[in-house]
C-alpha cells in the first residue's frame, strides 16, 4: 500500500504548515493525534549506567568532531556515540513543531542543532536545543518545476538528506538543483543568518531523475558524492577537477563510509564495493574514483516492504580490525561482513541471518559496538500509512557478533520492538541501544515512544511516550544524542527532545 502525494500533503501540511511564519518557526509544540488519554506515558524503570568500551574512530580533519557530523555520527557511519544518553529518570520530553521532517541533524561547536528540515521545501535551519526554538533558517535551490510533497522514497529530489558539518561549523549540502553548496552562519547586527560560501556545479555528472544521494570528504579533503544511477563521483581538493565513476546497471540508495586509508566503501543494489583514487587510464585524468574490490552480495531481487530499493538498504558500517559490514537482501537477510583490505579469495569475512523468511527488510544502517553489529528490522514500513489508524510494522531488533575466529555469531533478537523506520543509536556511556517505536494500537491510537534497550541483553529498559499521530511518526529520520546527553529525533512535525528531570 502507497500513499499519494495529495494525501501526504494533507497529512502532514496541516500539522506543520501552519508553523512557519518569515525566515523562522513560530515556538510551538508538535500537536498531539488522539488517544493521548490512551496512551501509557512509561514503561519500565530508570537504567544505571553499565559502560562499553568502544574501540577508537579517527576523527576526519575536514568534519566536524565524531558524534557530531553527519546522520551516522562519523566517517566509518558506526552510530555509536561515546558520551550518555537520557537514563529515562522521569523524562521530559518537549518538541517544536518546524518546516516538515528533521530527518538530517548535526550539532555545532556551539552545541546548537544544524539540520536539514523536508516537506515540499528544503530548509537548512539553526536550532536552539534548549529553548528548542529556530535561531534562523534558509530555504534550499529547488528547480522551479518541482513540486508537491516528499514521499518515503524521495527526500534527495528536495535536497540531500546526508549532509555533513564540516571541521568549520559549516554545513555542505547537496540540493535538488545539482548543487554542492556550503553554508556558515554569519552574525550581523545581532542576527543570524545562513550564507553560502562555496558552490560547486555537479550538473554534468547528475540528471534530474538521479538525484545526488550523498556527498562527503574522505581523510585528504576530497570530497565524494554518489548519485542514484550508480554514479560515484569525486571533486578533487587539490585543482577541485571533478572526475566519475558510473556503475553498469547499479542504484545507490544510500550513503558511504571512508577509512583513513583512502578506502571509500559503498553499497549499490547488487554488490558492496570499495572505491580508492588511483591513477586514470589516461594520464591527463589524473586520480580518479577506481574500483579496488567488489563482492556481490545474497539479493532476493525485489523491494521488499520497508525498503527504498532491491537492494540492500543500508550504510555501510566500517568495524575494527579491518571489516565492513552491511545487510544483504537475502530471504531472510544476512548481516554480512567483510574485509577491508583486498584479498585474493574474497572480501567475505562471515554473514548471519537474521529475523524470518518472507518478513526481514531493512532500510537502516548497521550500529557497530566493537565486534557486535545492531540490526534492526523495517519490513512492512511502506508508506506513512503503515503505521496509521493503530497499525504498525514487523518487530525484530538483533544483535550479531564478529567471533575472533572470523564467524558471525546470534547473540540475541527482541522479537516484541517494533521500529519501523528509525535510524537508532547506541550510547557507550549508558551501554543502551536507542530506538523509537510504535506498538499496535490500542484500536486506532498511533503511539510514538523513545526506547531505551539493555546492549547486552536485548531487553527493553524503558520507553517513553514522545506523542500521539502521524506528526510523531519519524519517517526514516533518525535518533541523535547530544553531547550535553539529551536525545533528539526527526519527526514529520519537527524535532521531539526527551531529557532526564534533574535530580
Amino acid at each position: 500500500m502507497t500513499i499519494s502525494r495529495s494525501s501526504r500533503v494533507l497529512a502532514v501540511t496541516a500539522v506543520v504548515g501552519l508553523a512557519l511564519t518569515g525566515g523562522t518557526a513560530m515556538a510551538k509544540p508538535i500537536p498531539d493525534g488522539p488517544g493521548m488519554n490512551k496512551a501509557e506515558n512509561y514503561y519500565g524503570a530508570p537504567a544505571t549506567p553499565r559502560p562499553v568500551t568502544l574501540p577508537d574512530v579517527p576523527t576526519n580533519p575536514y568534519m566536524s568532531a565524531n558524534g557530531t557530523s553527519n546522520i551516522h555520527n562519523d566517517a566509518y557511519m558506526t552510530d555509536a556515540y561515546s558520551w550518555a544518553g537520557p537514563l529515562g529518570v522521569t523524562p521530559r520530553v518537549k518538541s517544536q513543531l518546524l518546516g516538515g521532517e528533521c530527518a538530517s541533524i548535526t550539532f555545532d561547536s556551539k552545541g546548537r542543532i544544524v539540520a536539514i528540515c523536508l516537506l515540499n521545501e528544503a530548509y537548512l535551519t539553526l536550532v536552539n536545543p534548549k529553548k528548542m526554538s529556530v535561531i534562523t533558517r534558509l530555504k534550499l535551490p529547488k528547480p522551479p518545476e518541482a513540486a508537491g510533497a516528499i514521499t518515503a522514497n524521495d527526500y534527495t529530489k528536495i535536497a540531500g538528506s546526508y549532509f555533513y558539518l564540516d571541521n568549520r561549523d559549516r554545513a555542505v549540502v547537496t540540493t535538488s538543483t545539482n548543487e554542492l553548496i556550503t553554508y556558515r552562519v554569519r552574525t550581523s547586527n545581532g542576527k543570524k543568518t545562513w550564507n553560502k560560501v562555496k558552490e560547486v556545479d555537479l550538473s554534468s555528472y547528475v540528471t534530474d531523475d538521479y538525484p545526488i544521494q550523498s556527498a562527503l570528504p574522505d581523510f585528504m579533503g576530497n570530497i565524494w558524492f554518489v548519485t542514484h544511477n550508480g554514479g560515484v563521483g569525486v571533486v578533487r581538493k587539490d585543482d577541485g577537477e571533478i572526475r566519475q565513476y558510473v556503475m553498469d546497471d547499479e542504484v545507490i540508495g544510500n550513503s558511504f563510509a571512508m577509512d583513513e586509508d583512502g578506502g571509500v566503501y559503498i553499497v549499490s543494489t547488487k554488490a558492496m564495493y570499495r572505491f580508492d583514487l588511483a591513477a586514470g587510464a589516461d594520464e591527463a585524468d589524473g586520480l580518479v574514483p577506481t574500483v579496488t574490490w567488489r563482492e556481490e552480495y545474497e539479493n532476493a531481487g525485489e523491494m521488499k516492504p520497508g525498503q527504498k530499493s532491491a537492494g540492500s538498504g543500508t550504510t555501510p558500517t566500517l568495524m575494527s580490525r579491518n571489516r565492513v559490514a552491511i545487510v544483504d537482501n537475502a530471504d531472510p537477510e544476512n548481516v554480512v561482513v567483510y574485509h577491508t583490505k583486498p584479498r585474493l579469495n574474497g572480501q567475505e569475512i562471515c554473514s548471519a541471518p537474521v529475523f524470518s523468511k518472507g518478513a526481514s527488510a531493512t532500510e537502516n544502517s548497521l550500529i557497530a559496538i566493537g565486534d557486535s553489529l545492531i540490526v534492526e528490522n523495517n519490513h512492512g514500513y511502506a508508506s506513512l500509512a503503515s503505521t496509521q489508524a493503530g497499525r504498525t510494522t514487523t518487530p525484530g531488533i538483533a544483535r550479531v557478533d564478529v567471533t575472533k575466529a572470523g564467524t558471525c555469531r546470534n547473540v540475541w533478537t527482541n522479537s516484541e520492538v517494533i521500529a519501523p523506520s528509525v535510524v537508532p543509536k547506541f550510547s557507550a556511556e549508558t551501554g543502551l541501544i536507542y530506538t523509537y517505536t510504535k506498538p499496535k494500537g490500542p484500536g486506532a491510537v498511533d503511539r510514538w515512544y523513545w526506547t531505551a534497550m539493555d546492549y547486552r541483553t536485548g531487553k527493553v529498559v524503558y520507553s517513553q511516550l514522545a506523542g500521539t499521530g502521524i506528526a510523531f511518526n519519524n519517517n526514516y529520520a533518525s535518533l541523535y544524542l547530544s553531547p550535553s546527553g539529551m536525545g533528539f529525533v526527526g519527526v514529520t512535525g519537527g524535532i521531539v527532545r526527551i531529557s532526564d528531570r534533574p535530580r
